[in-house]
């Protein structure tokens, strides 16, 4: 934009656990298959809590 570079939108996804930690960070997040990332983890994460 007029000559200057720009980083835009960085976009990172904390996932936190039920004792209010971070259980995993994705940095730079693209659309395409994110979600379906996230709730691999967080079946991960509640089999690892029961």
């Amino acid at each position: 934009m007029f000559g200057r570079e720009f980083w835009g939108a960085v976009r990172t996804t904390f996932l936190i656990d039920p004792t209010g930690r971070i259980a995993h960070i994705w940095p730079k997040v693209t659309v395409a298959g994110h979600a379906k990332d996230i709730l691999e983890h967080l079946k991960l994460l509640q089999k690892k809590t029961a």
